[in-house]
């Protein structure tokens, strides 16, 4: 987390991607960024937690499988934004 708390504090850097699919880190990454900079952007970087990481914070993804099937990721956000979850 003190490396990404650094990244905040350089203006030239607008947001992460965080690829861990540690939930509890990403989220306290959220909380840092939201007290400390919020239009700061962190983004998933694993498929497997991407709504897990939306309902953190994340703003979006950048995956593999986004570049495959886009089509089924926008589908996963426009549900998610309607929150419609089934």
């Amino acid at each position: 987390i003190k490396s990404y708390t650094k990244l905040l504090e350089e203006d030239r850097i607008i947001g992460i991607k965080d690829s861990s699919a540690h939930m509890k880190r990403i989220a306290h990454l959220i909380d840092i960024k939201n007290q400390r900079r919020p239009e700061f952007s962190v983004l998933s970087g694993t498929d497997d937690c991407l709504v897990p990481a939306l309902t953190a914070g994340c703003v979006g993804s950048m995956t593999a499988f986004s570049t495959i099937l886009p089509e089924i990721n926008a589908e996963i956000y426009k549900r998610f934004n309607k929150r419609k979850y089934s």
